[in-house]
C-alpha cells in the first residue's frame, strides 16, 4: 500500500509509539526503512528530522539521544 508523503508526519508518530521508547531508540535512518516498508512513503532522512520538530512543537515529547530518538511520553 502506497500512502501519500503528507501523511508521514502521522505514520512518524505512530513508528515513534508503536517500536520506541528509551531502551529502544529509532535512528531516523531507520524511521525513513519503517516509512517506506510499512506505508509505501518514501521520504529523505532531513525530512524525517522536520517532522519531528513538528511533533515536537506541537507538544510531543520526544527524546534524542546519541543512539536514536524516541517517544518519552505514553
Amino acid at each position: 500500500m502506497i500512502e501519500n508523503k503528507k501523511l508521514a508526519l502521522l505514520r512518524i508518530l505512530d513508528i515513534l509509539k508503536e517500536e520506541s521508547d528509551i531502551n529502544q531508540p529509532l535512528k531516523q535512518e531507520d524511521i525513513v526503512q519503517k516509512l517506506s516498508d510499512v506505508y509505501g512513503i518514501d521520504i529523505e532522512r532531513k525530512a524525517v528530522g522536520r517532522n519531528i520538530s513538528l511533533l515536537r512543537e506541537a507538544g510531543y515529547e520526544i527524546e534524542n539521544t546519541r543512539r536514536g530518538c524516541f517517544l518519552a511520553e505514553r
